[in-house]
């Protein structure tokens, strides 16, 4: 993990406290523009600090 940036850091940060957080406001957060954010998170998954997104489904 040592190629993570400050914004890579926050970036992350954010998704885990609320993973359907827009872009927009992520990109407001750390200061990027919103067609970024989604670049970086893709860079994350590319290069496995991000491995999957998934969805909990309660089946009672």
């Amino acid at each position: 993990m040592s190629d993570l940036d400050g914004t890579d850091l926050e970036t992350l940060e954010l998704l885990m406290s609320y993973s359907r957080r827009p872009w927009s406001e992520i990109a407001e957060v750390v200061d990027l523009s919103p067609p970024a954010v989604p670049d970086r998170v893709e860079r994350l998954q590319e290069i496995g600090v991000i491995r999957r997104f998934t969805v909990d489904i309660d089946r009672s």
